[in-house]
């Protein structure tokens, strides 16, 4: 049996390959929005990108009319870089913290110390994905317990 090549196979490749990705180190916090778009979503996303960057003091240092990454240091607490997609049906945001000038404990950042506080407002919609990361190292001291004891514990009753 021949395998045929799909005929957008190629589009979507590139597309899935011209976006560079975000390269960033523990400890670290990662916040992800998705948002859909409509045609008045989708002008209220470029004001809220614009009041973004300002107010952060974004810059880029990768842009393109669809997608892009923006970075700033925020003062007491580490390094910020936004990286930001529209696509034709949704736009996404996800916003990375690392370089930390402050502990990094799980659920111990709220995600509105580093956001305008009417961004999630200033789309107009819900984000239909919302995804929160804490990313930390194993010898990350968490209420007094070595967190990568806690994992060696959880991991002693998992076999392959």
């Amino acid at each position: 049996m021949k395998m045929e090549s799909h005929p957008q196979r190629d589009s979507i490749w590139q597309e899935l390959h011209a976006r560079p990705y975000v390269r960033f180190s523990a400890p670290a916090h990662v916040f992800h929005f998705a948002f859909l778009l409509d045609e008045s979503t989708a002008v209220a996303d470029q004001a809220c990108l614009a009041s973004l960057k300002e107010s952060a003091g974004l810059v880029a240092s990768y842009e393109t009319p669809r997608h892009a990454i923006y970075t700033a240091p925020i003062a007491g607490l580490g390094r910020l870089v936004v990286a930001w997609e529209q696509h034709s049906e949704f736009v996404a945001y996800t916003f990375f913290l690392y370089q930390l000038e402050i502990p990094c404990r799980p659920f111990g950042l709220d995600f509105r110390e580093i956001l305008p506080s009417d961004f999630l407002e200033g789309i107009g919609v819900s984000p239909f994905v919302a995804t929160r990361l804490a990313i930390g190292r194993p010898e990350i001291d968490l209420d007094g317990k070595r967190l990568y004891t806690i994992m060696d514990a959880l991991g002693e009753g998992m076999q392959a």
